[in-house]
C-alpha cells in the first residue's frame, strides 16, 4: 500500500477541530455543514495535525489522538549546522567555517538564551533580554543566513582571519540583533572576549586581523569586504539629497542607523531572505524600508506593499498577493517572466487576535 497523510499544520481553532472528532474515531467520517459526508480511507490515508499547543482542544479530541511531543532541546541546532557546511562548496572553507562554530556557536548561545558566563565555574547571570524570543534553532538559522549573503564567491574571502572576521559580524548581528541595546552591549564584550581577537581603537586602520573598538558596539560598524577594513557605519553616511517632489513629507535625512539597517536589509535581501523590523512607533521602520524598495530596478523587481489594520482578514491578504502575480502551471503561481517579487508588509502586529489567540492574516 502507498499511505497517504493529510497533514494540518497551523493553530487549533475549536472552530474546525472539534468537528474533525468523526474523522479521527472509528467512523471515519467527515460531516459537512450542508450534509456532504467524505470519508477518509483508512489505513492508506492518515492524519496528522502539528500545533503549538493544545489549549483549545478538547478531552474528545485529545483522546481520538497519538499525542507526540517534540522538544526543540531534543533536535537542537547541530544537524542544520552540519547541513548548511556541506553546502558550501570549497572543503578549506568548510573547516575554517566547523571550528569557527566550535568556537563560538555554544558559548555564544548559552550567554544570550541562558545566561551562562562561564560553564566550567557556573557563573551564571539573567538571560539577555530580546526584543521578540527566539530559540537556538532560530538564531542559528540567522547566522547560516548573513554568512551565505556575505561570504559569496565573487568576494573571495579564503584566509581564515578574513573569514573569523565575518563569523564574528554574522554572529554579532544574528543572536545579537533581537536583543534591546543595553543586553546587546553586554553581548559584545562577552562575544569579544571569546574571539580573543586584537582590539584597536577608532580613528586607527583596522584591518580583518582586528576587531574595532572605540564605539558601543561592533552593531555600530561596517566590515568593507572590497578593501578588507573595518569603517564606522558613521563615515558611510551619504550626503542629504531633498526630494525631487519637494514635499515635507518625503524628507529623509541619511543617519548611521538608516544606513545600518539598510545594509543589513540589502545583505538579507540578496539571498532572498525575509527580514523583521521590531521596535516602538516612530523608530522609522516605514521609513527605512520604503526608502529602500525606491531604489530597486524597476525592470527586474515587482513592489507589493500590504498596510495592515485590524480590519485586516486572511483573504484581503490573499488577494493582494495573488493581484501581482501569473498562474504558470495548474498550482505554481509567479511574478511577471524575468521579474523578483519583494513584499512589504507594514504593521504586521495590527489584525484582530480573535477568541483562540490567532491572527489569521499572519498565521
Amino acid at each position: 500500500a502507498n499511505p497517504k497523510w493529510i497533514i494540518l499544520d497551523g493553530d487549533l481553532d475549536a472552530n474546525w477541530i472539534e468537528n474533525m472528532n468523526s474523522v479521527m474515531d472509528d467512523n471515519r467520517l467527515l460531516t459537512l455543514p450542508n450534509g456532504e459526508r467524505i470519508r477518509l480511507n483508512f489505513p492508506t490515508t492518515s492524519m496528522l495535525f502539528e500545533v503549538f499547543d493544545l489549549q483549545y482542544a478538547s478531552p474528545a479530541t485529545i483522546s481520538r489522538c497519538g499525542m507526540v511531543y517534540v522538544d526543540p532541546k531534543d533536535l537542537g541546532y547541530t544537524p542544520y549546522t552540519y547541513k548548511w557546511l556541506n553546502s558550501r562548496e570549497r572543503p578549506e572553507e568548510q573547516e575554517v567555517l566547523r571550528s569557527l562554530f566550535t568556537k563560538y556557536l555554544t558559548v555564544c548561545i548559552d550567554y544570550v538564551v541562558e545566561g551562562i558566563e562561564d560553564k566550567a565555574n557556573v557563573v551564571i547571570i539573567d538571560p539577555l533580554r530580546q526584543a521578540v524570543p527566539m530559540s537556538d534553532l532560530a538564531l542559528v538559522q540567522q547566522l547560516c543566513k548573513l554568512l551565505d549573503s556575505l561570504l559569496t564567491e565573487p568576494r573571495n574571502i579564503t584566509e581564515p582571519q578574513q573569514i573569523e572576521a565575518v563569523f564574528v559580524l554574522c554572529v554579532s548581528w544574528s543572536l545579537g540583533g533581537a536583543l534591546v541595546q543595553s543586553a546587546r552591549v553586554q553581548f559584545d564584550k562577552f562575544l569579544k572576549k571569546v574571539a580573543q581577537l586584537p582590539l584597536q581603537d577608532r580613528g586607527e586602520e583596522i584591518g580583518m586581523g582586528a576587531l574595532p573598538n572605540g564605539l558601543a558596539t561592533l552593531h555600530d560598524w561596517s566590515l568593507d569586504l572590497e578593501e578588507r577594513k573595518w569603517r564606522p557605519f558613521s563615515a558611510l553616511v551619504p550626503d542629504y539629497v531633498p526630494p525631487a517632489d519637494g514635499k515635507f513629507s518625503s524628507i529623509v535625512v541619511p543617519t548611521a542607523d538608516t544606513v545600518r539597517t539598510t545594509w543589513l536589509l540589502d545583505s538579507i535581501a540578496s539571498i532572498r531572505g525575509a527580514v523583521l523590523f521590531v521596535g516602538d512607533s516612530g523608530t522609522a521602520k516605514t521609513t527605512v524600508a520604503t526608502q529602500y524598495l525606491q531604489t530597486r530596478d524597476p525592470d527586474s523587481t515587482s513592489l507589493l506593499t500590504i498596510n495592515m489594520s485590524s480590519k485586516t482578514s486572511s483573504k484581503d491578504v490573499q488577494v493582494a498577493i495573488e493581484d501581482v502575480l501569473e498562474k504558470r502551471t495548474k498550482d505554481t503561481f509567479g511574478p511577471p517572466a524575468g521579474k523578483r517579487l519583494m513584499v512589504f508588509v507594514d504593521d504586521l502586529n495590527m489584525p484582530t487576535v480573535d477568541t483562540y489567540g490567532t491572527q489569521k492574516p499572519v498565521a
